[in-house]
């Protein structure tokens, strides 16, 4: 009795692993880098995307970058505090950990007021998909 019930589980071991390793393939192949393809701008890309950043924002940002560069841009976009700031680059990492750093996103950034009466909204597409990957919006009382 012992021995089939090693024989079973070495059997769902197996069927566990390779069944995994097939899924992590296919998200590997879904998200994979396409920094050799070419795809239009960012200011083209908004117009049909349907996206809509604040009304009248103080600072407006579009762009056609890689995933590893989201960090980097966001830490220079403007921030009612250095706390806010880290935050913001976290959840960013936090939102793209399945994309390959050579993947081509478009990141719209705008940003209107300031912490009292401010509105803040930014949105990561996937540049080949033009999935939305994440979208932040924040007004005074979120901050």
């Amino acid at each position: 009795m012992i021995h089939i019930v090693k024989k079973i589980a070495v059997v769902v071991f197996f069927l566990v692993l390779f069944t995994n390793q097939f899924v992590f393939a296919a998200k590997d192949e879904y998200f994979s880098s396409n920094n050799h393809k070419y795809f239009i701008n960012a200011q083209e890309f908004y117009k049909i995307s349907g996206y809509k950043e604040v009304s009248k924002s103080e600072i407006s940002v579009r762009k056609l970058i890689l995933a590893k560069d989201l960090p980097s841009v966001t830490s220079q976009m403007k921030w009612n505090s250095e706390k806010e700031r880290q935050a913001k680059i976290s959840e960013i990492k936090d939102h793209l950990i399945y994309l390959d750093p050579q993947r081509q996103v478009y990141y719209f950034f705008s940003k209107k007021g300031d912490q009292k009466q401010g509105i803040t909204k930014y949105a990561v597409f996937d540049a080949e998909t033009k999935k939305l990957l994440t979208i932040v919006k924040m007004t005074a009382e979120s901050y």
